[in-house]
């Protein structure tokens, strides 16, 4: 088996590669080139350190490095149908621990999705400890008639990003952390205030907003009554958040009024 960087392969390719290897994923995912290129730029996938695995004849698979300071994240991750049962999976997990160590990067961090037992199996025997779970919600649109907190301001995306880089926990996952949300679009985001909450929505067609990340301010917790006051400011909004939040702030969330999704994950970190 061939490795070669994936800086040597056109995004198209690479992304064609992708949507083959995570066709039949527990959640939707689709690539395209523009997708690629802005995994590079928020997430900070670095694509000199990420492989194309193949055999000499046929593409077999992809591991994405994101890349920050001493730390590493496996980014992403599959094999083509016809790829697996091989070992194949191992190949290139212990590829990325080998070349986090030789760069001298000290943790290397995944998500996984915790219904994917194979790959969560695959990574704890590769000594990968849990960190957390990770949990996601969503929640039906509310009582047109709530009353609309008076302590609910609005800023910019910068706003959070300065805020969260003095005061988010050290090892939040690394899509919700500020080096991450700081490569978003400005355009497409707001920073809301709601009492000691900093949050950050993507706003969205047809009423849909994405809640992308929370920053409690006085707490290590979110407060139920902030959360429902953000949902009461857009009462006719459908709110969805990623699987990303830490486990401990589930009973904030499910006493505002959101439903924890079926899917969860597990943040893993390999102290290396």
């Amino acid at each position: 088996m061939n490795l070669r960087p994936l800086s040597t392969i056109a995004v198209e390719v690479i992304a064609a590669l992708l949507n083959r290897g995570f066709a039949d994923y527990l959640v939707p995912l689709r690539f395209d080139a523009a997708a690629v290129q802005a995994m590079e730029r928020q997430d900070q996938v670095d694509l000199d350190a990420s492989w194309l695995l193949h055999d000499g004849r046929e593409h077999l698979g992809v591991l994405l490095i994101a890349r920050r300071g001493f730390h590493s994240r496996v980014a992403g991750m599959c094999l083509v149908p016809e790829a697996r049962g091989r070992g194949l999976g191992r190949h290139l997990l212990d590829t990325a621990i080998h070349s986090a160590r030789e760069r001298g990067d000290t943790h290397l961090h995944l998500e996984v999705i915790d219904q994917n037992k194979t790959a969560l199996r695959l990574y704890q025997r590769s000594g990968f400890k849990r960190v957390r779970q990770l949990l996601g919600y969503s929640a039906a649109p509310v009582d047109a008639t709530a009353p609309e907190a008076d302590d609910i301001s609005v800023h910019p995306l910068t706003t959070y990003i300065e805020t969260a880089r003095q005061h988010e926990w050290s090892n939040l996952p690394w899509q919700i952390s500020a080096p991450t949300l700081a490569a978003l679009d400005v355009n497409q985001h707001t920073t809301l205030r709601v009492g000691s909450l900093l949050a950050l929505v993507r706003n969205l067609p047809n009423q849909i907003k994405i809640l992308r990340a929370l920053l409690p301010l006085n707490t290590s917790e979110p407060s139920a009554a902030d959360l429902r006051a953000l949902r009461d400011r857009h009462p006719a909004a459908t709110w969805r958040a990623p699987a990303l939040f830490p486990v401990e702030w589930q009973p904030a969330f499910t006493a505002a009024g959101l439903t924890p999704d079926d899917l969860t994950q597990s943040q893993l970190t390999l102290e290396l």
